[in-house]
């Protein structure tokens, strides 16, 4: 007799994912030496004292492309490395000069190259 339901092999890969992933978190986290609940509370935030932290207010749009470092000082994390300090203003105006001159030397070579192959194209 033809059993009535029969599983494709995608469906036998779920049914092992849905019990072996369990037990390989669980036994990884055990042989790492912590509490698999804890690390589980923490990653999903059941925690308690992750439960009572406020939400940051939404950003302004007006300065979403600038980078202020009291922003990053208000959304820091205990452990996290200091802001960088802001930029100096002459280093502002460097950085400023720098793609400027780039690009004009890059059209002085492009109009060289433009006037060689006109020579070229003449010459042949």
């Amino acid at each position: 007799m033809r059993r009535k339901y029969k599983l494709t092999g995608c469906a036998r890969f779920l049914i092992f994912l849905l019990i072996a992933g369990p037990v390989i978190y669980i036994s990884a986290t055990l042989i790492t030496g912590t509490s698999p609940w804890e690390e589980l509370k923490a990653t999903m935030g059941w925690d308690e004292e992750t439960a009572e932290v406020e939400q940051a207010p939404p950003a302004t749009t007006d300065r979403a492309d600038t980078l202020d470092p009291e922003d990053y000082e208000k959304e820091m994390k205990p452990g996290d490395p200091p802001a960088p300090p802001p930029p100096a203003p002459e280093e502002e105006a460097e950085a400023e000069a720098q793609p400027d001159a780039t690009i004009q030397e890059l059209k002085e070579r492009i109009e060289d190259l433009e006037e060689r192959v006109r020579q070229l194209e003449s010459g042949q």
